[in-house]
């Protein structure tokens, strides 16, 4: 079985530098599983153990890259597709630069 998971931080990481969008990747488990925001106290996961991890989804954890709905919810949500995961996450940084922008 292949694991999808392997790979998927790596290539998040590549979206987001070419946004220009701060992060860092971290090893969790068995390589660069986790890209942490900490402009905005978020993270975002993907191994063996998060949710959709097996079939190369993301976790995501952190108000600023949820919706309302998921917050109320829970606090994580998983098997995000990349998209998703890269809409958020610009979504959640444009917003920041906004509020920066304002002081």
């Amino acid at each position: 079985m292949k694991e999808k998971y392997k790979g998927q931080i790596e290539k998040l990481s590549e979206r987001l530098k070419k946004l220009n969008i701060p992060h860092t990747v971290k090893e969790l488990f068995d390589g660069p599983d986790c890209v942490k925001f900490d402009w905005c106290n978020a993270d975002i996961v993907c191994h063996h153990f998060s949710y959709g991890g097996e079939d190369g989804l993301f976790e995501v954890m952190g108000k600023a890259l949820m919706t309302k709905t998921e917050q109320n919810i829970d606090s994580v949500v998983g098997d995000i597709p990349m998209e998703d995961a890269v809409t958020r996450i610009k979504k959640a940084w444009d917003g920041y630069k906004n509020e920066i922008s304002k002081v």
